[in-house]
């Protein structure tokens, strides 16, 4: 799953969340841990996560870039599943 069409300027300090809810429903299971790739022009200055989503605050960036963060969630259950989810975000002028 990517998510694409995201916008920020480098000042801004947003969030963005994957949902994996239909996914873990159908397979009766719950967020354990998730890893987050940020690129190195990016900042993430907070992350979180529930049973179901998984959230990042980003701020940083060059204007005109398109950055790629990819989100890989473990499940809870025995054995562990891993799915890996992908956001686009482009950076604007302030």
């Amino acid at each position: 799953m990517i998510i694409t069409d995201l916008h920020q300027t480098p000042t801004d300090v947003l969030d963005y969340t994957i949902d994996f809810t239909s996914w873990l429903q159908l397979v009766s299971d719950t967020i354990s841990s998730v890893a987050w790739t940020i690129p190195a022009a990016l900042t993430a200055s907070s992350q979180s996560n529930t049973t179901y989503t998984a959230t990042t605050y980003l701020t940083g960036g060059t204007p005109g870039q398109v950055y790629r963060i990819d989100c890989k969630i473990t499940t809870a259950a025995t054995p562990a599943r891993i799915k890996t989810a992908s956001i686009t975000v482009k950076i604007e002028a302030d």
